[in-house]
């Protein structure tokens, strides 16, 4: 999308059409081209994220640097169709917050330091229970192992760890708004029960949440979730 706005707004420029790249991870070139037209159309924020280290396997997939295989796709973010998580043997030694590095924020420090403070910085980081989609096959593993709540609860725990250790070095760098983006409602109604909302979702998201941000939010569809109610917002 970048590629595509920076083609029509900014002057000619022979090597944009050569920086498309479907593995969603944002190369320093496309972030500078982002900062540009942050610029020309006069924005007052700017939204960036992190890499998560994809390697391309072949022209369709790539893996990252937790285990995870992705399906790459001209129209959106790459799609989880393999995990490193079978069961609960795989859970051995297994963690992702060792493995974050502050080079993966490589764009939005250079967002940040490009552009300066006179603009909000937000910082869009996978809540949780988003992360825990990406650790069984087909992007679905808390459907797989739904029947599993203490595995549930064990995935959980990983990835919060990892988001909270994201969510610091991005405060860190000089995050203005971290979003935690994922999905567990929709427009009209919510994908799970309020209980398992209060089991699963809510404790991740409060201990997610604790580091000490201007501001935080979660988006979700037209509702956003503050401490276990929602609300409409748009």
């Amino acid at each position: 999308m970048v590629v595509r706005l920076a083609d029509l707004l900014l002057p000619p420029h022979a090597s944009i059409r050569s920086l498309q790249d479907r593995s969603g991870e944002e190369r320093l070139e496309i972030t500078d081209l982002y900062c540009r037209l942050v610029v020309t159309l006069d924005l007052d924020s700017t939204c960036t994220t992190y890499s998560t280290g994809l390697t391309h396997l072949d022209a369709r997939h790539a893996r990252d640097k937790f285990g995870t295989m992705w399906a790459l796709s001209e129209h959106g973010e790459p799609l989880p169709v393999e995990g490193p998580i079978k069961g609960r043997t795989d859970l051995v030694g297994f963690e992702m917050a060792s493995k974050l590095e502050r080079t993966d924020f490589s764009a939005v420090q250079h967002v940040i330091d490009r552009l300066g403070a006179d603009r909000a910085h937000f910082v869009s980081i996978p809540d949780p229970f988003k992360v825990t989609w990406s650790f069984g096959r087909d992007g679905t593993a808390d459907g797989r192992l739904c029947a599993r709540s203490d595995l549930v609860l064990d995935l959980t725990r990983i990835a919060t760890t990892y988001v909270k250790a994201a969510i610091d070095v991005a405060a860190d760098l000089g995050a203005d708004v971290i979003l935690l983006s994922g999905d567990f409602a929709g427009e009209d109604t919510l994908l799970m029960s309020p209980q398992h909302f209060r089991t699963y979702i809510k404790p991740f998201h409060r201990r997610s949440c604790s580091t000490p941000m201007p501001w935080a939010a979660y988006r979700e569809g037209t509702r956003t979730a503050t401490c276990g109610r929602f609300l409409t917002i748009f």
